[in-house]
């Protein structure tokens, strides 16, 4: 900082103000026609420590090249303190204005380099990511990084990137492939809430258009599949929500449950989710999700549905299938049957009021009990004078007509 301000560059304001008090470099220089290295260098921030060689190549077209290490590196120190990060909102309309796009075009086009950066520890937008690793090159408006991974929260990511930028839009294309992270502490991070844990796994392709956020949702494209292992939601019942729901059905519920709404409301817990496996296809900015499957340990989850990225519109149809438990001896055919949920309406609206029972499925879930009933009545009333027919004829009738009897009060089922 000394050294800055006696050049007459005004020292940065970090969040953490004592970074930026050491730097050193050593290198051994070496150079010919076609290209000059800084071979063995070492350069020293802080605490952090940086090996390797870095310099220009393919001279006179000057290809940048660097195959660097960094032992470890806390990035939000060197960032600017969070009030100081803040923007009203005129200037944030200013400097919306005056970019053009997210990416750098004209940049980008130029960009001509080959370069690797390993990293043990470091520390990004308050992510611990460990055994980090970017390699990327550039040439002639196409900019390949065939390396961006890393382990973070007993799980690794690795998400190479490929960006166009020699069309009149860029054209980017992602294959995200993450395995078995911890999502607990990133909901926590992000809600400022201890609401959730659980091991995320998700791999797949997403292709976009454009140089802003909006554009790039709407060409948004690919196919993706989502795993969650062991989670659990935290202050949300599912079950419960569903008999509060059932509750509404006041003739149904007992006739489902052989117990009361109150009853069982007691006996629930936080939502557990034993795994939910969802494959998923993007096109023009809609999520849509074929099938869907998810174990809540007392509850089987099956679905399917779309989401509009755009719109925030959500219809969603599920079918719940609840543990024999649930419903005692006396009901334990209805384990059988599926319990219809839709959620269907906007998330920007209330989410309270986002899914609810099928009452058309409901219906038919009715008219199945109903099926069911009479056909049971029918069997036993069937049987009674099937009985009292061989008793007046049993005698009389040879086995050719006695079969002949069966196969007409066997129409009975039909």
């Amino acid at each position: 900082r000394e050294l800055m301000a006696s050049l007459g560059i005004k020292p940065p304001v970090t969040r953490d103000p004592n970074v930026l008090k050491r730097a050193s470099l050593r290198a051994e220089l070496a150079g010919n026609e076609t290209q000059y290295l800084a071979r063995n260098l070492r350069l020293v921030l802080d605490g952090s420590n940086i090996t390797g060689e870095a310099g220009v190549r393919e001279l006179p077209n000057a290809r940048l090249y660097a195959r660097l290490n960094l032992d470890q590196l806390n990035a939000d120190n060197y960032l600017p303190p969070e009030a100081a990060a803040t923007v009203d909102k005129a200037d944030a309309k200013t400097t919306k204005k005056a970019v053009e796009g997210i990416l750098p075009v004209a940049l980008l086009r130029s960009q001509n380099l080959d370069i690797g950066l390993s990293a043990g520890k470091l520390d990004i937008m308050t992510y611990p990511i460990s055994q980090f690793r970017v390699t990327a090159a550039a040439r002639g408006g196409v900019v390949n990084v065939s390396e961006l991974r890393g382990s973070i929260y007993s799980g690794s990511f690795s998400v190479p990137v490929t960006i166009d930028v020699r069309g009149a839009q860029p054209v980017i294309t992602m294959n995200p492939d993450i395995k078995q992270i911890d999502l607990g502490p990133i909901a926590k991070s992000a809600l400022k809430k201890d609401i959730f844990t659980g091991r995320m796994n998700f791999n797949g392709s997403v292709r976009v258009v454009g140089n802003d956020a909006d554009a790039w949702i709407r060409s948004a494209q690919g196919p993706n599949t989502l795993r969650l292992d062991n989670g659990l939601i935290k202050g949300v019942n599912v079950t419960d929500a569903l008999f509060n729901a059932l509750g509404q059905y006041q003739a149904l519920l007992p006739a489902l449950t052989g117990r009361d709404a109150a009853t069982l409301k007691g006996k629930m817990r936080d939502t557990e989710i034993v795994s939910m496996l969802g494959e998923t296809s993007l096109s023009q900015g809609v999520v849509s999700n074929k099938s869907m499957k998810a174990d809540l340990r007392d509850i089987q989850v099956g679905g399917n549905g779309s989401y509009n990225l755009v719109t925030q519109d959500v219809d969603y149809r599920f079918q719940l299938k609840l543990d024999k438990k649930y419903w005692g001896e006396k009901y334990a055919k209805m384990a059988d049957y599926e319990i219809p949920v839709r959620c269907n309406g906007n998330l920007k609206g209330s989410l309270v009021t986002l899914c609810s029972l099928d009452r058309q499925g409901m219906q038919g879930i009715a008219a199945q009990m109903a099926k069911s009933r009479l056909g049971e009545e029918v069997d036993k009333e069937k049987a009674k004078l099937q009985d009292k027919v061989n008793e007046k004829l049993g005698e009389k009738l040879n086995p050719q007509q006695q079969e002949a009897v069966k196969k007409l009060f066997d129409l009975f089922k039909q």
